[in-house]
């Protein structure tokens, strides 16, 4: 989270245009995405970096963003138009806004290490700017959903303070690395079942390698429950 406050603090105040002409077209830029994208809405600021343009403070005023279908998010550049409805439009110039995006984020709240097990009570929730964020942030929504669904496990260290993605996070393995398979063979007639060891770890429905032990060979093969496994081919 530090970081985030330190790139706020550190962007230069002449890096955003200011003026009346500034001013208009925020207000005109937020009115749009407010009625685009009215769920959005109360994530994104619109911030003028550039307004290049010519009209009067009186003149009808409009505003078309690019892109009609995803959110902007980040730099985008705009046409501004004069005029109106009934008269028409006429080109009037441009401007290059950034539109930051906000969200409702978890945040680790003391150091985790991977693969021990993570539950609310590990996390803290904060609203910050995740306009640049690689990757998809982890929502309290989502954290909650995930731990109703069973016991949620950290796929790598994860320090204080840190904001989650959502692949930071997974649920139990069905089979764990060195765990005892029972493995189902089925070729033809001939069928059996073969205890194993797993070579990988791996969840319901994933095919994993298994060695037997007795038979001196690899196996791939696809869980089918916590423990058991069904034959895919002999490696």
């Amino acid at each position: 989270m530090l970081r985030f406050l330190l790139i706020a603090l550190l962007t230069p105040i002449a890096a955003f245009a200011q003026g009346p002409q500034t001013v208009r077209v925020r207000a005109l830029a937020e009115r749009v995405l407010a009625e685009r994208y009215p769920d959005d809405a109360h994530r994104l600021e619109v911030r003028v970096k550039r307004v290049e343009a010519t009209f009067e403070a009186e003149a009808g005023l409009r505003l078309d963003f690019h892109a009609e279908d995803e959110v902007p998010r980040g730099t985008t550049q705009v046409k501004l138009f004069t005029g109106s409805d009934a008269s028409g439009w006429q080109k009037a110039g441009w401007a290059l806004l950034y539109i930051a995006r906000f969200d409702s984020v978890v945040i680790a709240r003391a150091r985790v290490s991977s693969g021990d097990e993570v539950s609310l009570a590990d996390a803290n929730v904060a609203w910050i700017e995740t306009t640049a964020f690689r990757g998809e942030p982890l929502r309290p929504d989502d954290l909650r959903a995930r731990i109703q669904e069973g016991t949620l496990f950290a796929t790598r260290s994860l320090g204080e303070g840190r904001v989650l993605r959502r692949d930071d996070l997974r649920p139990a393995y069905a089979v764990e690395t060195g765990a005892t398979v029972m493995m189902r063979y089925r070729r033809g007639r001939l069928q059996f079942e073969l205890s194993c060891k797993a070579r990988q770890a791996g969840y319901l429905d994933d095919a994993i390698r298994l060695y037997s032990s007795e038979t001196g060979k690899t196996y791939r093969a696809r869980l089918t429950g916590p423990g058991a496994a069904e034959w895919i081919e002999t490696l």
